[in-house]
This record gives structure tokens, sequence and C-alpha cells, in this order.
């Protein structure tokens, strides 16, 4: 497998881009799954607007993450996915995957 490959699809870090501070909302899934089954690798969890989520620190965006990381899961709504990915084109992260709303499925 590839790193870049190995990257994505078994991660060391992770970072949760949009996810709501409320545990109970679909978009924090990923989170509450995360800590559930035990991931080992350190998940970060991007929100500008919360200080913690989960019991983790969250930070304001990915630029001021302490460390790389290898995946993104993407959460935002879907005029600002393009701005998140352009940031991690900007910062060297190669992985994203995005679960959101807000493209064609609503309208033209």
């Amino acid at each position: 497998m590839t790193s870049r490959l190995a990257r994505l699809l078994a991660p060391r870090r992770i970072a949760l881009v949009g996810i709501p501070a409320d545990l109970g909302r679909p978009g924090a899934r990923p989170l509450v799954y995360l800590q559930r089954h035990g991931f080992p690798g350190a998940i970060y969890p991007v929100n500008p607007r919360h200080g913690e989520i989960g019991g983790l620190r969250t930070y304001p965006a990915l630029a001021a993450l302490p460390e790389r990381p290898d995946v993104v899961w993407v959460g935002v709504s879907g005029p600002q996915v393009l701005g998140v990915l352009e940031e991690m084109a900007r910062l060297g992260i190669p992985n994203a995957v995005v679960l959101t709303a807000g493209f064609a499925e609503t309208d033209a």
C-alpha cells in the first residue's frame, strides 16, 4: 500500500472540520465513533466557536493544529467545503473525506 493511501485508510491523526459541539447531532458521529471504538491516534476537532468538544481541545482552523493530520473529515456546509480543501492544499494535507449537504441534492 502506498504511503498516501495508507494515511487515508489507516490514519494516525484525524482532523474533524465543522464538528458540532452537540454530540447528539449526526455531524458529531465521526468523533463519537472514533472515541467509542478506541481510535489510537490523535483526533483534532476544528471548530472556531468552541474551546472543547467531546473532551478534546478544539482548534479554530487546520493551520492551528499542533501537527499535520493524515486525513481531514470535512463536515461543513457545501459552500464552505472549497475553502477547507484550499486550506488543506496550502498546508500539504493530502486526504479528505467530505460528508456534507448543500450541493446539487437540494436544487440546481
